[in-house]
């Protein structure tokens, strides 16, 4: 009987689990992904292709290099590198979370006879998924989202995979076919034996080997990525160092940008447009740790629209400031640095956390200490909820970008106006306020305090861009911001 009711109680774990994301698909996540059925429409456009599809998994076939399918693979390389280690964590850890919960608290269980066990079972089940819902949210509507961008491209166009792929004349087909069919088994015996030989050796005879191997691994592959970085920034140091720009529509650009380049003291930079509708530029440091500023062709279309009802002059002025605003990105290494100065700040945080006990101990001695004390304990919860995220020092880097692009670039902020004006910013935040502030509570908490976006709004960005210089004050000044929007219910954004 117990053993009944122990399985029962595990598939009721499981059906908490399955309501609780099936919930937050449909209050959250539906609302931000641009298309539906994306995985049926996928399937059909798979069967459709299906010979194709095989044959360049075999590397039978191959596709011809051209703008498109370059294009397409990255997106797709993007996909898969970032969609399939997450989806494995999550999918691991809501498979294994209520078993390792029932094996850990036996007692807790259906035997207890108690109702308080079930409940902390369930309690610790969703938290654990709930966890998981806010950390992963975020990257998965912009997996879904890439995804969907591939299925209209080739909905748009069924015979586009045909059209630009050719035989790979190194590759014996036959021979291809024979060689995978063989190694199909000898890796599935393989796995099994491996797997089988581990859980024996972790769980029988040497258990505390088990864990010591499995401490071995780890370190063994923090170490290797280390090394991976070490070497990667050695050559890049090696490298030969030079303004690159990658796309004739800006080469017009090339001597304003080498004089603004030289002006703030970068030697190294290269500038590219991507096939992106959306109106954007940015800043990136690439794999082999050069830097490297983004437009978008709804950027460079905007700046078109903009010469033709304002001028050249304006248009120019507005490019450069556009420019400037992502070279101090470049300066500052913004891109690849965000993280460690949350993280310095949560080293900061973790010395006044060391600091409270002894404030209650000198408490003791003379209540004047008790003074001194209040302020460290605001400081520390401050340094916890605000100055310890990185959605902070994203929207520091911003404004600070802002600030100090203007002056490099010797342009007024009325030029930021005019670009925000052209490009809709201020009527598409102003809508996307509208729709956070309309929908369910769900949607408003992970819009509001959960969703990472390092960009302050407009109207925050024109009333820093009010004062000319930058300093402390500025840092305090958002620091305090942030605080009150978090009380009132505003979030992040205050909105």
């Amino acid at each position: 009987m117990f053993h009944m009711n122990k399985f029962l109680f595990l598939i009721a774990l499981y059906g908490c689990e399955l309501l609780l994301n099936l919930i937050w698909y449909h209050m959250v996540l539906k609302k931000d992904i641009i298309e539906r059925r994306l995985f049926y429409r996928a399937s059909k456009i798979a069967y459709f292709n299906r010979d194709i599809i095989l044959h360049v998994l075999l590397r039978v076939l191959v596709f011809v290099d051209n703008e498109e399918t370059i294009g397409l693979k990255k997106k797709w390389q993007y996909i898969c590198s970032e969609s399939i280690p997450e989806l494995l964590f999550l999918l691991g850890t809501i498979l294994l979370s209520p078993i390792i919960a029932m094996h850990i608290s036996p007692r807790l269980m259906v035997e207890s006879n108690g109702f308080f066990g079930a409940f902390f079972l369930v309690s610790v089940i969703i938290s654990i998924n709930w966890r998981l819902l806010k950390e992963h949210s975020q990257k998965s509507i912009i997996v879904q989202n890439e995804f969907a961008q591939i299925i209209l491209f080739l909905e748009a166009d069924p015979g586009f995979l045909k059209k630009h792929i050719v035989n790979n004349p190194a590759i014996d087909v036959k021979g291809r076919k024979n060689q995978i069919l063989m190694l199909i088994p000898l890796f599935i015996t393989v796995g099994f034996c491996l797997t089988n030989m581990f859980f024996n050796f972790v769980k029988t005879k040497y258990p505390v080997m088990g864990t010591v191997l499995c401490i071995i691994l780890i370190i063994g592959f923090a170490l290797s990525d280390f090394y991976q970085r070490r070497r990667v920034c050695y050559a890049y140091r090696q490298k030969e160092k030079d303004i690159v720009i990658k796309c004739f529509e800006l080469e017009k650009y090339q001597g304003d940008i080498n004089c603004l380049c030289k002006k703030i003291g970068i030697t190294d930079l290269e500038i590219d447009i991507v096939q992106e509708l959306g109106i954007n530029a940015y800043a990136v440091i690439k794999k082999d740790s050069r830097p490297a500023i983004k437009f978008t062709y709804g950027f460079i279309n905007t700046l078109g629209h903009l010469a033709s009802q304002k001028g050249e002059p304006v248009m120019n002025e507005t490019f450069r400031a556009i420019l400037c605003h992502e070279l101090i990105h470049i300066v500052y290494w913004d891109p690849s640095r965000i993280g460690k100065r949350a993280r310095n700040a949560a080293l900061v945080a973790l010395c006044l956390f060391l600091l409270l006990p002894l404030g209650t101990y000198l408490g003791k001695f003379t209540p004047w200490f008790f003074v001194l004390f209040i302020p460290i304990l605001i400081l520390y919860f401050s340094f916890i909820g605000i100055i310890c995220d990185i959605r902070y020092w994203g929207q520091m880097s911003e404004l600070r970008a802002d600030k100090k692009g203007m002056k490099v670039a010797e342009v007024s902020k009325d030029v930021f106006d005019t670009y925000w004006e052209f490009a809709r910013s201020i009527e598409h935040e102003a809508a996307a306020t509208r729709r956070i502030s309309s929908a369910n509570f769900l949607y408003k908490r992970y819009k509001r305090y959960i969703e990472i976006e390092y960009h302050p709004s407009i109207e925050r960005r024109k009333q820093s861009l009010k004062r000319d210089n930058w300093g402390i004050y500025d840092y305090v000044e958002q620091f305090l911001l942030i605080l009150k929007w978090r009380i009132t219910g505003k979030g992040w954004n205050g909105r």
